[in-house]
C-alpha cells in the first residue's frame, strides 16, 4: 500500500508540475541549439553568423523564464570564487532562507532581487 501511495504521489506531482513536459521542452531546446552549433561549423562567413544569431534568439524566445533565486545564488558563488568576500562587497545578492530552499522549484522573479546586476567576471574591490 505504501508503494502505491508513493507512486500515486509522484504521478500527481508530475501532473501538477509537468516534469515530463519540461523534460521534453529541454530536449527540444537542446536539439535546436545543437543544430545552430553545427551550422556554425560549416562556414564562418558573416551571413552564417547572423543567421545563427537569429536562430539562437528564436530558440531563446521559447525558453522558460529563469529561476531568479538560483541565478542569484550562482552569482554569489561566482563572486566568492573570484575572490570577493561576503559582507565586504555590495555585489552579493541577498537571498533569504526560503528563497534558497525553493530556488529549484519557484521562479521567484527579478523583482525579488532588485540589486542583482548581470553576472560577469569582475575584479574584487581592493
Amino acid at each position: 500500500k505504501a508503494v502505491a501511495a508513493v507512486a500515486a504521489l509522484f504521478a500527481a506531482l508530475d501532473m501538477l508540475l509537468g516534469y515530463s513536459r519540461r523534460a521534453q521542452l529541454h530536449q527540444s531546446l537542446k536539439d535546436r541549439f545543437a543544430v545552430v552549433e553545427l551550422s556554425l561549423l560549416d562556414d564562418g562567413n558573416e551571413s552564417v553568423w547572423k543567421d545563427a544569431q537569429r536562430q539562437r534568439l528564436m530558440i531563446e524566445r521559447d525558453e522558460p523564464g529563469i529561476y531568479a533565486a538560483l541565478d542569484a545564488l550562482c552569482r554569489n558563488e561566482l563572486l566568492q570564487s573570484d575572490g570577493f568576500v561576503r559582507g565586504e562587497s555590495s555585489d552579493f545578492v541577498r537571498v533569504n532562507w526560503w528563497q534558497s530552499l525553493t530556488c529549484n522549484l519557484l521562479r521567484w522573479g527579478k523583482t525579488s532581487f532588485p540589486n542583482a546586476p548581470p553576472v560577469g567576471r569582475q575584479q574584487p574591490h581592493s
